[in-house]
């Protein structure tokens, strides 16, 4: 092949394999984005990967027509063009799998040089031929080893047997006390503080109120696994998954000290963390078809969101979808409004099962997805209606948290009338806060603007919690406690309050008696940025002591814990 046939392939080559290189990379950039708002579905990619599939397939289409014409060019540019696709997809679908892995310098620049020399080495020599034969053999071994990959991250991902026990057929021998763990996605303090009328005081008693409560981290995906752990992550990179199934199938998790005491384990999650954590899924049909729906909305969702993030304006905004074109232009957070739908829906159906659920013994953990954004809840705690279209009327963010509070009531009264209210455990609290604040004038929630970083650490790191220990009744006032309790401290406060002792030591503090909370303690709270991409790999972390906030260098997580640990020993 003369050098200006090749520098011309070159050309076209360049010129066709931009618009796929831009394509992959823009999609598994977006995702890694803004994975956390999008419940870190991978599903949403599936629609992006299958067009270019189908991509390849046509390139390879008009390979066979270039053979059969005799077009050596043509098949030449084609198949350069399918050799280095796969690379881009195998790269994107790793990548999202396994981002610390593969964000390592030696991984990337190791599967880079390998495809590059590939091409270079079959460029270079320009055998058509050849080139055919190993591109066969390359593509035949990506989906060898792609399909291992997928098998080798299912079997990793399975639960083990730590929630299995041989004393679950003895555990009718000693009557244990239901626990009721309900975790109120993002409900901030303060918009507590705006719901808390004397009303909602009187529905409260017998509860014990935190509003110096903080959470350990401002995501849903590392907040959750730090109560289950009682511990923060070990590591100060954003994990990668391994935190948040270590907290449902860990030794570590207060859950298997649980189990092994005998108790049976029932769960109600949407999408973040599968009802398969536990050993019942409450509402399971709900949920079932929550999971589908989330998905689908999430689909959408993230076709609008590269659409209108990538596609020239005109183009973009006929792509998107019509209801979130107002979001997408504001740089508003959009999540689908069907998330938030569908949690209302199994709540509801969990209000209608508990009669039928054991009266002792069980644990229930109900993670609702409120009073998080979208807000199409009314204040009655209703779901609003929705419109020709399929969407939803969207109310405000004061009646979402009123109507939070109405169904959270509901569930009080629900234990209440089947006489489990006394002897139950149940703990209420916020997975984090988020970017609001209490106005004093108007004593309404807003959200913060022209914010600085201590007011956003400040924001996040308020998250409600409500107590009531078991022999506790409705008689009794609600109480308000000032101790500086954790999240992290829920975990060795249930094993306490139910008797159930445990070979693991946890970081934070018993609130059985809140009196074992020190004055002085220091909390900490991690907040990793994820505004742009890769930068949670650099998390901040602050120091809480007193109500005053201030950031800490880069000690390390370890740190944190022996100096959680040391003051748990003093």
């Amino acid at each position: 092949m003369g050098r200006g046939l090749l520098g011309a392939t070159a050309v076209l080559f360049a010129a066709g394999s931009t618009p796929l290189l831009l394509f992959v990379s823009t999609t598994n950039t977006l995702y890694l984005k803004n994975a956390h708002d999008l419940g870190n579905d991978l599903g949403v990619l599936r629609q992006f990967w299958g067009a270019a599939v189908w991509t390849f397939a046509f390139g390879l289409i008009i390979v066979l027509l270039a053979r059969y014409f005799r077009s050596k060019l043509l098949a030449f540019l084609f198949w350069a063009y399918g050799l280095l696709g796969p690379f881009f997809i195998a790269y994107a679908f790793l990548h999202v799998r396994y981002r610390q892995t593969m964000d390592s310098f030696l991984v990337c620049a190791a599967f880079v040089a390998g495809w590059l020399l590939a091409a270079a080495v079959l460029t270079m020599k320009g055998k058509v031929g050849v080139g055919h034969r190993v591109f066969a053999r390359v593509f035949l071994c990506f989906v060898v080893v792609e399909g291992a990959i997928i098998a080798t991250h299912r079997g990793t991902r399975e639960p083990v047997a730590v929630q299995a026990s041989s004393q679950v057929h003895e555990k009718g021998q000693t009557r244990l006390p239901n626990i009721y763990h309900i975790v109120l996605d993002m409900f901030q303090t303060d918009l507590f503080e705006f719901a808390r009328t004397r009303g909602a005081e009187e529905h409260l008693a017998g509860f014990t109120y935190y509003p110096e409560n903080t959470a350990a981290y401002q995501w849903t995906v590392m907040s959750i696994p730090s109560v289950f752990l009682g511990d923060y992550c070990p590591s100060l990179k954003f994990p990668d998954g391994q935190y948040e199934w270590d907290a449902f199938n860990s030794p570590k998790s207060f859950v298997h000290g649980l189990v092994e005491s005998g108790y049976e384990t029932y769960g109600l999650t949407l999408s973040t963390f599968p009802a398969e954590r536990f050993q019942h899924a409450i509402a399971a049909d709900a949920a079932y078809c929550a999971e589908k729906s989330f998905t689908r909305s999430n689909s959408a969702l993230f076709r609008s969101l590269w659409a209108f993030t990538y596609l020239p304006g005109a183009i973009g905004r006929r792509c998107a979808y019509a209801d979130d074109i107002a979001a997408l232009a504001t740089g508003k957070p959009i999540l689908p409004a069907s998330g938030v739908a569908t949690s209302h829906a199994a709540l509801l159906r969990f209000l209608q099962e508990e009669a039928d659920l054991p009266e002792h013994n069980r644990y229930t953990f109900l993670h609702v997805l409120m009073p998080h954004f979208p807000f199409v809840i009314t204040k009655d705690g209703l779901l609003a209606p929705q419109l020709e279209n399929g969407a939803f009327t969207e109310t405000s963010l004061e009646e979402q948290v009123l109507g939070t509070t109405c169904l959270m009531i509901q569930i009080i009264q629900k234990l209440k009338e089947l006489g489990r209210f006394e002897d139950a455990l149940i703990l209420i609290h916020a997975d984090h806060g988020y970017r609001y604040y209490l106005d004093l004038e108007t004593g309404k929630p807003k959200a913060l603007r022209g914010f600085s970083q201590v007011e956003e650490a400040r924001a996040y790191s308020r998250a409600l919690l409500l107590l009531k220990l078991p022999g506790r009744d409705a008689r009794e006032p609600l109480l308000v406690s000032r101790a500086e309790a954790s999240l992290i401290d829920i975990a060795p406060t249930i094993l306490d309050a139910v008797g159930v002792r445990s070979e693991h030591e946890y970081a934070g503090f018993s609130l059985v008696d809140p009196a074992n909370v020190r004055a002085d303690r220091e909390r900490r709270f991690i907040m990793h940025d994820l505004s742009v991409p890769y930068a949670g790999l650099s998390p901040d972390i602050w120091t809480i002591r007193n109500g005053e906030y201030s950031k800490t260098g880069p000690e390390g997580i370890g740190s944190i814990v022996r100096y959680e640990r040391a003051q748990t020993e003093k």
